[in-house]
């Protein structure tokens, strides 16, 4: 595989994590601006496993009253952008420029759709294409050409394109930006773009994984450009672990199984972060910190603290990123799919009380909830026999372990 300067980065400066997240400068060096604006980069890819990354081996919608981070940002002062997947809501007034970004570009669920054009028996006049869309605060979204195929293998580029003008044309004011970056990659359908197709020798796969790598360096040499390298907080990280279905299934590298599954290989997700000056190169963690905690720490990073909604769902990671403190403010979370509690992570114990393999695997409830040790069973293939993590009264049983009482007891009247 052709190697680029940002796979390079991550071989030799990332700071490695047990799932859920890790935390990693890139770099540490300094550049030119004002040392009171703060940006912010935020690179999310979809369905990206540990194991396919370098450095680490629905509904209704988003409802009008919720506050994303990127409202709490533009409340602050910030301009924002969101480009690429939404799927927070497809219908008008949940979409991303409902939610006071300045504007938005993408598709408003998944990339799973740009497959029906193409799909036996798919007609129209029973379900109509998808088309991408735009649209600015204020105004009514403008839809774009269909979303088919051939446009999956073009949309990293106009993502990627479109954030770095979002970055270069913002940096000459005087107010940070936001820059929300969805790559949507490596979703199924991983369609690489024309120009990166064969450059591998191996697999659309590989050269998917090459254009993204490209992506990232496009918009962190956009930064450097701009002067903003010392002020502007980058962040690449996934929403989810890897993709199942062939011929697009990817890997979890030591963890077991993939996305939708309580396994490690399903939660657990790459996670880099570089802040000249602030966060120290080369750093390596094995502390826990979860998806929701980006809201807290990103806020307080931009100098808001967002609204007071839900505080036991986040935790503020600051001063562990920093490095002020070596230990994470977040001990454990609970795991939920199909409106069921399936498992507990405390620390490197999970307790997992139903068994599912992957996504269309019926979930099975356990005899008796099984406890691993995640240090000397990764896989989660030997319960330990310690009684201790089942709890051996009345009233323990059931109690997830969390950082402070109000969140302990927030998760246990919901279980």
């Amino acid at each position: 595989m052709k190697d680029t300067p940002t796979m390079k980065a991550v071989r030799t400066r990332i700071l490695r994590a047990t799932p859920l997240v890790g935390a990693v400068a890139l770099s540490s060096s300094a550049t030119t601006q004002a040392a009171d604006k703060t940006n912010i980069v935020f690179i999310l890819t979809g369905n990206l496993g540990c194991g396919e990354f370098g450095c680490c081996g629905g509904g209704g919608g988003l409802a009008r009253r919720k506050v994303t981070l990127g409202e709490a940002l533009s409340d602050a002062g910030d301009a924002n952008d969101r480009c690429g997947k939404w799927r927070l809501g497809s219908r008008e007034g949940r979409l991303a420029h409902n939610h006071e970004f300045d504007a938005w570009h993408g598709i408003r669920r998944t990339t799973d759709e740009t497959r029906w054009p193409s799909s036996p028996g798919w007609s129209p006049a029973i379900m109509s294409a998808e088309l991408s869309t735009e649209g600015k605060k204020g105004e009514q979204r403008r839809e774009l050409p269909i979303d088919d195929v051939h446009e999956r293998g073009l949309m990293g580029a106009e993502i990627t394109q479109r954030s770095v003008g979002f970055i270069e044309r913002e940096a000459k004011f005087a107010k940070p930006f936001f820059a929300y970056v969805a790559l949507a990659q490596p979703h199924l359908p991983t369609e690489p773009n024309p120009s990166f197709a064969g450059n591998t020798s191996s697999s659309d796969w590989a050269d998917m994984l090459a254009e993204m790598a490209a992506s990232v360096d496009q918009i962190l040499d956009a930064v450097d450009k701009v002067g903003a390298r010392d002020n502007t907080i980058s962040i690449f990280t996934s929403d989810i672990g890897p993709e199942f279905f062939s011929p697009w299934d990817g890997w979890a590298g030591p963890w077991r199984e993939p996305y939708f599954t309580a396994w490690q290989g399903g939660i657990g997700v790459p996670f880099l972060i570089r802040w000249p000056g602030k966060i120290a190169a080369v750093r390596v963690s094995h502390e826990m910190a979860h998806g929701v905690d980006r809201f807290a720490t990103l806020a307080k990073f931009d100098g808001t603290h967002g609204p007071a909604e839900r505080p036991m769902d986040r935790l503020n990671q600051s001063d562990f990123l920093l490095g002020k403190t070596e230990s994470s403010p977040r001990a454990g979370f609970p795991i939920i799919g199909a409106e069921r509690l399936r498992a507990v992570k405390w620390r490197h114990w999970k307790r997992q009380s139903m068994r599912q393999h992957h996504l269309f695997d019926k979930q099975v409830k356990r005899p008796a909830p099984t406890i691993h040790s995640l240090y000397t069973d990764p896989r989660e293939e030997k319960p330990t026999a310690d009684p201790w993590g089942r709890g051996s009264d009345s009233e323990n049983r059931g109690r997830v372990p969390c950082t402070h009482e109000k969140q302990s007891a927030h998760l246990n009247g919901h279980t």
